[in-house]
């Protein structure tokens, strides 16, 4: 639907066109039958010049009449396309930006997941070496433990090998972090 500016436009030349058509008709009568005062004729060639009179005022106007509706209307296209096109553009750069915000989403999500993980993984650690550290001081420093492949250890290696896996831990919480910190909205 054009915007009522434009239809208003557009219709002018149409109303213009009736006006000048009804003042060539009014003119015509008023020029034989009131000035001159002319009966009506009844031979059909007197009609058909008055036909060819009309149409050789009007057709000349029909046709500018036409010709100014196509520029007018090349011209609203014309503007309408642009107007789309802009659109479209603005709509595009919206939906990259959509886009590049749900993929920093994903990733912070994912980062998330990761150190929600790790933090699980580090207390499941610091848990269990507790564990060891407190039953190897209720009995002798010398006792054994299973270790996470099921095996029998002894405490200082399964306290060991836990304490480098929680440093490990810890970097990788580190990472993570720092990863989360550089997806925080308004960070360079």
């Amino acid at each position: 639907m054009l915007n009522p500016s434009i239809e208003r436009h557009m219709s002018r030349p149409i109303l213009a066109f009736f006006v000048f058509a009804a003042l060539v008709v009014f003119a015509y009568a008023g020029w034989f039958g009131w000035h001159l005062q002319l009966p009506l004729s009844e031979k059909s060639e007197t009609w058909g010049q008055l036909g060819d009179y009309v149409g050789g005022l009007l057709n000349p106007l029909i046709s500018g009449a036409a010709l100014i509706w196509l520029i007018r209307s090349v011209h609203i296209q014309t503007t309408q396309l642009k107007d789309a096109r802009r659109a479209l553009a603005s709509a595009e750069k919206a939906q990259e930006e959509q886009a590049r915000l749900n993929r920093t989403s994903a990733e912070r999500e994912s980062l998330n997941l990761r150190l929600s993980a790790v933090i699980n993984e580090l207390g499941h650690y610091r848990s269990t070496m507790n564990v060891w550290l407190r039953n190897a001081n209720m009995k002798d420093r010398e006792s054994a433990v299973l270790d996470e492949d099921g095996e029998i250890v002894p405490v200082k290696t399964a306290i060991a090998a836990t304490r480098k896996r929680l440093h490990e831990l810890t970097q990788e919480k580190d990472t993570l972090l720092q990863a989360l910190e550089k997806l925080r909205p308004g960070t360079p």
